[in-house]
């Protein structure tokens, strides 16, 4: 299995800081430990607007995905500093002067760290492309931290991360929400309605939405990993920031069942069975969320090479 990561760093020397942020935000999160100049933690995948929203100091936020690419983000209190997204098989999808000014404007790296990630971007763009991994390392010692490595909002369902927890791997325990009354566990069916409703409902243009339609329709079930994995990265190029992150659903769905098994709920005698077809099917929702996305994504964003699976993918 390849990995996957996906969290948080702050600039600061004190946990407190991290502790602070996290109880704004009324968040469930773990405090993974100082690294450099950071401090790494992990957060609900949900609350990533939130989180940026509760900001007041340095923030990265940190995806690493080993068959695909890099992707980190600074954020200077609620804003945005800088976005640096790097596909292992296309490299930058920026222009690189600007990226360069960003990240330099941000303040955060030293001279000679300044000169090592400009020689790096320009020697990636202009010559050979580099592995996620070799591109995570560089980045490293630029940056003088370490990136974790395996972590993401997933760990929250692994049962032996309580088990890491306890036992010294990381500075604390999972920070609790405050002590309100929660509301009931979403079914899968609440939770894509609860997305649908997040993003702007917006006019479509039909020629692009049936291009994307079909392309989400053809092949078959086990082509799906391999499909989803162009559109992804197209998609997440393509959202604003605040609607980026849904995009993960396409990888890890809603838990809905596919068409055919709604069918077959629908032609049992039994009354229980077929009530579990009252649900949109995993392929509708799809095309519902993309329908979405297209709605709220940039105008000028070329999807045509990620539709003939020339760009993108894991």
């Amino acid at each position: 299995m390849s990995e996957f990561s996906d969290c948080y760093l702050l600039r600061t020397s004190d946990v407190e800081d991290v502790r602070s942020l996290i109880a704004r935000v009324g968040c469930q999160a773990a405090i993974i430990g100082q690294t450099g100049d950071y401090c790494a933690f992990l957060v609900e995948s949900d609350d990533h607007g939130a989180l940026v929203g509760k900001n007041t100091g340095c923030l990265f936020h940190y995806q690493y995905g080993e068959d695909h690419g890099l992707w980190l983000h600074g954020y200077e209190a609620t804003t945005e500093a800088f976005a640096l997204d790097y596909d292992s098989q296309q490299g930058f999808d920026q222009d690189i002067p600007q990226l360069l000014t960003e990240i330099m404007g941000f303040d955060i790296l030293d001279a000679g760290s300044k000169e090592a990630l400009s020689e790096l971007v320009v020697h990636v763009h202009g010559s050979e492309l580099m592995t996620a991994e070799e591109m995570r390392t560089a980045l490293d010692l630029i940056f003088g931290c370490e990136f974790p490595r395996w972590r993401s909002a997933r760990d929250f369902q692994n049962e032996g991360f309580e088990k890491e927890l306890s036992d010294g791997l990381f500075i604390s325990r999972t920070i609790e929400k405050p002590k309100v009354d929660e509301p009931p566990k979403l079914s899968p069916q609440q939770r894509l309605d609860q997305v649908l409703g997040e993003i702007p409902k917006r006019d479509v243009d039909p020629i692009l939405y049936q291009q994307h339609k079909e392309y989400w329709q053809a092949g078959d079930y086990c082509d799906k990993r391999d499909k989803t994995g162009f559109m992804y990265s197209a998609y997440r190029k393509a959202l604003p920031e605040q609607y980026r992150h849904h995009a993960n659903l396409l990888v890890g769905g809603f838990g809905l069942p596919r068409q055919s098994e709604i069918d077959f709920y629908l032609g049992s005698k039994n009354e229980k069975i077929r009530e579990r077809s009252n649900v949109t099917s995993n392929e509708e929702a799809t095309l519902l969320l993309v329908r979405a996305f297209l709605g709220v994504c940039d105008p000028d964003f070329n999807f045509a090479p990620y539709l003939a699976r020339e760009k993108g993918g894991w």
